[in-house]
């Protein structure tokens, strides 16, 4: 079983560079990939309406009822966090819940920019 915080150290190495991601070539294909990855409804969405131009990088993951998002997002103004959220009772592939609790988040911790 993956927890919340198991990604959240995940995501610490992957930002830092460390342990298995130590390699900055690799992890720079790694960052780009998560930048790119087609599933945009979650975090990204959040951090687009909360920040508009924001860069995330995130990995979604489902089964089921469980929809999963984490990623790395850094705002225009430079800041910078992390942020894992895991869902449960939702619909397969639907990421409208986690974008709605990203939102939140981001706005309590940043306010509208």
């Amino acid at each position: 079983t993956t927890t919340s915080n198991d990604l959240m150290t995940i995501l610490k190495a992957i930002q830092k560079g460390t342990g298995p991601f130590d390699n900055a070539s690799l992890r720079k294909k790694l960052l780009t990939a998560m930048e790119n990855q087609v599933y945009r409804d979650g975090i990204p969405a959040a951090a687009e309406q909360v920040a508009s131009g924001s860069t995330v990088q995130d990995k979604v993951g489902w089964i089921g009822s469980t929809d999963n998002d984490a990623g790395i997002v850094t705002t225009p103004k430079g800041d910078r966090y992390l942020l894992v959220i895991m869902t449960d009772n939702g619909n397969y592939q639907d990421f409208s819940q986690i974008e709605k609790i990203a939102s939140k988040i981001q706005t309590i911790v940043y306010g509208k920019q």
